[in-house]
């Protein structure tokens, strides 16, 4: 009896252990992507990109932000009919 306890606390243990690091490992790559992102080298420029319709210079978000939408709508479309398929199961 008691060395069944002792079984199932340590696999309780070992579940936490490994829950932890994984969310460790997460924060830490999470973090290390986002600062890479500032680090990047940049030509200061003339300080108006993106302000005047005319300007070429383009800002990431005008130019990334139709791959978020869609990438959105597919997972959204994805996410509900896979509810949906579950529900009718």
């Amino acid at each position: 009896m008691q060395i069944e306890k002792l079984e199932v606390v340590k696999m309780d243990l070992r579940n936490n252990l490994k829950k932890g690091l994984a969310f460790i490992t997460t924060f830490i790559i999470a973090n290390a992507l986002s600062l890479a992102a500032f680090a990047q080298p940049v030509d200061p420029g003339d300080g108006d990109c993106g302000t005047s319709p005319d300007d070429a210079c383009q800002v990431p978000l005008d130019t990334w932000v139709i791959v978020l939408v869609a990438a959105g709508l597919i997972y959204g479309i994805y996410h509900l009919n896979k509810k949906q398929k579950a529900l009718c199961a």
